[in-house]
């Protein structure tokens, strides 16, 4: 009987370090900012890839992500991230990688981003970059959920206006979660090490 007793106490405590409850907190951040446990579950969407394949908040599940929003006109901004994040994903992305991360660019866009075109776009920066289109209201969703802003600039030609947004990177976790935000402006270095520390840190066991 005590035996019994003992080991399920040692399971109960076991249990509750894997499950976070008595880890250590992340001291050696850098630029990351964690989210709570209690931040607001996310509502579902439906977008496409570059490819014409479905993508929800299921296709988010089971590994690390990395999403940033934009769109493929954008003059600045969005190829300098692109660019940085390509960095980023030579040096968390290697052989010795126990928790791979997927980089995902959603567009705030999709008038004007199909998917043909983000294929061409992303796959520039990096062939395993995802980009992610849909209807506005299907993004509309995510942006909403994740408090991301976006403003549409007036503009006499429709096919040349700009869109306004924040430059923000959220790192989800295997359960779909928001994990991290990083704030712009961003170093592919320090940013590597944020997230090669909270991936290692908290591994799959949200999955």
């Amino acid at each position: 009987m005590l035996i019994g007793t003992v080991l399920g106490i040692t399971a109960l405590f076991t249990g509750l370090y894997l499950g976070g409850a008595f880890r250590k907190p992340l001291t050696e951040l850098t630029v990351a900012t964690l989210y709570p446990d209690s931040f607001r579950k996310l509502e579902d969407f439906a977008l496409s890839d570059q490819h014409g394949q479905t993508y929800s908040l299921n296709e988010l599940r089971g590994h690390w992500s990395l999403l940033f929003f934009g769109y493929s006109y954008c003059p600045d901004i969005c190829p300098n991230t692109l660019y940085m994040l390509n960095q980023v994903d030579k040096l968390i992305n290697t052989d010795a990688t126990a928790y791979p991360v997927k980089i995902v660019f959603i567009s705030v866009d999709p008038a004007r981003d199909t998917p043909d075109r983000l294929k061409e776009y992303v796959g520039y920066f990096n062939p395993r970059f995802v980009g992610l289109t849909g209807a506005q209201e299907q993004v509309d969703k995510l942006v909403t959920s994740l408090g991301v802003y976006y403003r549409k600039q007036e503009s006499t030609d429709r096919n040349t206006y700009l869109v306004d947004h924040s430059a923000g990177l959220f790192l989800f976790n295997p359960a779909a979660k928001p994990q991290a935000l990083f704030s712009a402006p961003h170093d592919a270095e320090k940013l590597a090490h944020d997230i090669l520390l909270i991936t290692q840190y908290f591994g799959n066991h949200h999955a």
